[in-house]
């Protein structure tokens, strides 16, 4: 009996030895000079939206407010400038964004929020490599009317 649990001991060490090799060998590089590899992952872009919000009665930049797509946002900067990256996979694609006022009337009055589509058809993808599609982007100015 105690020969037979020996036994089974050194076979299961054995095999997961062998389980462990094949797996690390299977993410390594198989060519050796940047050949063919194995990797897992989803396919993924980033979609760049950039724009100026100003206001629609004077035309002047309006800084601090949010802009919001998904679960990702940026503030407008003093010049009413926002740069926002929206990761997601790499086809054509209608991205919801939003502007909110936060602060008030501490930017020069209170905005209405406003909600916009931004559409992305066929992009055309750059800087890709792997999983890793690249970026495209696309300008979207706003003018944003202030509450009564």
């Amino acid at each position: 009996m105690k020969l037979k649990s020996t036994v089974l001991k050194i076979s299961n060490s054995v095999i997961s030895l062998l389980l462990f090799i094949m797996g690390f060998a299977s993410s390594c590089d198989i060519a050796g000079n940047g050949g063919i590899r194995c990797e897992y992952g989803t396919p993924n872009a980033d979609f760049i939206i950039k724009g100026t919000v100003t206001s629609e009665g004077t035309n002047l930049p309006v800084q601090q407010i949010k802009v919001k797509a998904g679960f990702d946002s940026v503030y407008t900067n003093q010049s009413g400038k926002y740069e926002l990256v929206y990761n997601s996979f790499p086809e054509s694609q209608d991205i919801l964004i939003q502007f909110f006022d936060t602060d008030g009337v501490a930017n020069g009055g209170k905005f209405q929020p406003l909600d916009s589509i931004v559409e992305f058809k066929d992009p055309k993808f750059t800087g890709g490599k792997s999983w890793y599609s690249g970026e495209t982007e696309k300008e979207v100015n706003i003018a944003l009317k202030k509450e009564q």
